[in-house]
């Protein structure tokens, strides 16, 4: 049996497999989850195609005709919230040209099942982790078996009627998959500015154990049991990946890898103990690491944190529960300028309690905190979270949802919600000050043109900032 998976044909440099789901002016990311299913039905003994038609900048048309060379009986799409008009067309095109089946997986399709096939010409829905359910959904397939003992799928009857199927456990033993089929991915396509390519995303542990009210993967894949891959097979991976693809950096791709600092410092020990230079980032919190733990994972290759700081509102933190204090992300950074490394910090505006106030608050801890880089979003409602069920029933989103209409006409995220305060674009206006007020300050550019000088990989960030703030 034949088994196409794909990142499907959106806008360029769309990425799907992130939290909020959007075109980016300097990253594109390799579909690393999607990979980990290819590799699983390889494994099963299917014959897989992994394309990524985004990184490759495939035309619908060009995305079919791979299609059609290929003939699968199954293909399965990697969807998100905002793109989910455009892959449910996409299906339909499809269904034109051969017989085959589509499945969609991802936290969109995970969050609102019923509805992905109420839209949709799809036949069937991966509800949370989807590499066992693909399996299973295949056996059950190619033997003709009934399909209401498959775990974690929803699909259509015979009589058109919606089943939803028991849900799949999470997988316990992540060292039981296959590594992620990267060899079918085109690795030389991605980028990201605090990366220096060719670089790869690694998981080493799957589950959050924290509750952000607008963290979609958490509620939807992966849940917020945290369950951890072995030492060995976590390095044993990044070694592959430096050999075989020739890695110049790479990302511990974890929800926050900073969440168990037990298995933060295994894994850099080992990295110490086998000689491995590379360089890599990772997710952190502001109330994980310790100087100490900082220090060997500097020792270890580390030389970026991507922290979530959102607000500088107390109130607003625990409103979102974010479990995190004003006190420790001062702490935080004022340790990370002490060990040298660097800070990627991520702020978001527009919560139902903002006011100018508060938005000011976050400005001014932002220039105390000082960030090597930064980005201010304005929050996005995503289903599947408390964040959207809250705003739903308070009527802050539109009856009838168009989900494209979490994005612009260019494809970078855009707003979706009404807020008791401001206007829509009193926001877009406040976010795109925030942007030029942090990076054109005088103390910020005389740091960065100094950095620049030093290293191209800084010097990329600076031209990736200026384009940024263009952009606002």
């Amino acid at each position: 049996m034949k088994i196409l998976l794909s990142n499907p044909p959106f806008f360029k440099n769309f990425n799907r497999q992130v939290r909020w789901s959007a075109k980016t002016s300097g990253a594109l990311h390799p579909p690393v989850y999607l990979a980990y299913a290819a590799a699983n039905l390889k494994k099963a003994g299917y014959d897989v195609l992994l394309v990524d038609a985004v990184a490759l900048e495939l035309t619908r048309d060009e995305f079919l005709e791979r299609i059609e060379k290929f003939n699968p009986e199954i293909i399965v799409f990697e969807t998100s919230t905002p793109s989910f008009l455009n892959d449910s067309e996409l299906v339909d095109m499809i269904k034109s040209r051969i017989d085959a089946k589509v499945v969609f997986t991802g936290s969109h399709a995970s969050a609102l099942p019923e509805d992905n096939l109420r839209m949709s010409k799809l036949d069937f829905v991966c509800i949370g982790e989807y590499e066992g359910t693909l399996v299973e959904l295949a056996e059950h397939l190619k033997n003709k078996k009934t399909l209401k003992n498959v775990k974690g799928l929803a699909y259509k009857d015979r009589n058109g009627e919606i089943r939803i199927n028991k849900p799949r456990p999470l997988i316990e033993e992540i060292d039981k998959l296959p590594w992620p089929l990267r060899e079918q991915l085109p690795t030389e396509k991605y980028r990201d500015t605090l990366l220096t390519a060719p670089f790869t995303f690694i998981v080493t542990a799957r589950g959050c154990p924290y509750y952000c009210t607008y963290c979609n993967w958490p509620y939807t894949m992966f849940g917020h049991k945290i369950r951890p891959r072995g030492t060995k097979d976590v390095v044993d991976e990044v070694e592959h990946c430096i050999k075989k693809h020739k890695l110049k950096t790479y990302k511990f791709f974890d929800d926050t890898f900073t969440a168990d600092r037990k298995h933060v410092i295994a894994i850099c020990n080992e990295l110490i103990k086998r000689g491995i230079k590379t360089p890599w980032i990772c997710n952190a919190r502001v109330d994980t690491l310790d100087e100490e733990t900082m220090i060997l994972m500097k020792k270890a290759g580390c030389y970026l944190y991507k922290v979530g700081v959102e607000s500088g509102n107390q109130k607003i933190l625990n409103w979102i529960r974010k479990g995190t204090t004003i006190q420790q992300i001062k702490k935080f950074f004022k340790t990370t300028k002490k060990v040298g490394m660097q800070t990627f910090a991520s702020f978001m505006i527009g919560y139902p309690e903002e006011t100018k106030e508060t938005i000011k608050q976050t400005f001014d801890l932002a220039k105390e905190i000082e960030p090597d880089m930064v980005q201010f979003v304005i929050l996005q409602p995503l289903p599947g979270t408390p964040l959207y069920s809250w705003m739903a029933e308070r009527e802050m989103l539109p009856e009838n949802i168009e989900w494209d209409k979490y994005l612009t006409s260019e494809g970078f995220v855009d707003i979706v919600f009404k807020h008791p305060k401001f206007s829509q674009e009193e926001m877009r206006q406040i976010c795109s000050k925030l942007w030029k007020g942090y990076y054109l300050r005088p103390r910020y550019i005389t740091k960065r043109i100094f950095m620049g000088l030093k290293s191209p990989r800084e010097m990329k960030k600076n031209i990736h900032g200026i384009k940024k703030i263009f952009r606002y």
